[in-house]
C-alpha cells in the first residue's frame, strides 16, 4: 500500500511528491499523472519527487516504460529532482527511471541531502506566483 503525497509548493512554482510505502506500476502511474496535472494546472514545470521511504515493486526494466508513461503526459519537458531511495535495489530502480526521463529531454537533478533539497527549491529558475 502506498501513502503517496503530492502537494504544490507556490513559493518555489514546484509540485513536491513523496513517495511513501509500496509503489507497483499501478500505483506508479496514478501518482504520475496526479502530479502532472497539478503542475500543468500552476503552469510549472518543477517537479520534485522523494523517494527516501519507498519499497518498489517495479522490476529495473519497467523504468524506462514508467519514465516514457510520464513523458507521454506531459506538454513540454520538466525539471526533476529525485531523491533517492534508502535501499540499494531501489537506488538502482529509480537511478534507471531518471535516467530514461533524462534521455527523453527532461533536466533532473539527484538529491542527495536536505541542503540539497533546500538548494534546488530555490535554484535559478523564476518562480512565479500565480500558484
Amino acid at each position: 500500500m502506498s501513502f503517496n503525497r503530492v502537494e504544490a509548493l507556490p513559493d518555489y512554482a514546484c509540485v513536491d511528491v513523496i513517495i511513501d510505502g509500496h509503489e507497483d506500476w499501478d500505483s506508479a502511474t496514478d501518482v504520475i499523472v496526479e502530479m502532472i496535472e497539478l503542475a500543468e494546472a500552476r503552469g510549472w514545470s518543477r517537479i520534485l519527487i522523494d523517494f527516501t521511504r519507498v519499497n518498489l515493486r517495479v522490476a529495473l526494466v519497467e523504468a524506462p516504460e514508467i519514465a516514457k508513461f510520464f513523458d507521454s503526459f506531459v506538454n513540454h519537458p520538466m525539471t526533476l529532482a529525485i531523491v533517492l531511495p534508502v535501499a540499494d535495489t531501489d537506488r538502482v530502480i529509480i537511478g534507471a527511471f531518471a535516467s530514461a526521463l533524462h534521455y527523453l529531454g527532461h533536466a533532473v537533478s539527484v538529491l542527495h541531502s536536505d541542503a540539497d533539497r533546500m538548494a534546488w527549491l530555490a535554484g535559478s529558475e523564476p518562480r512565479r506566483a500565480n500558484g
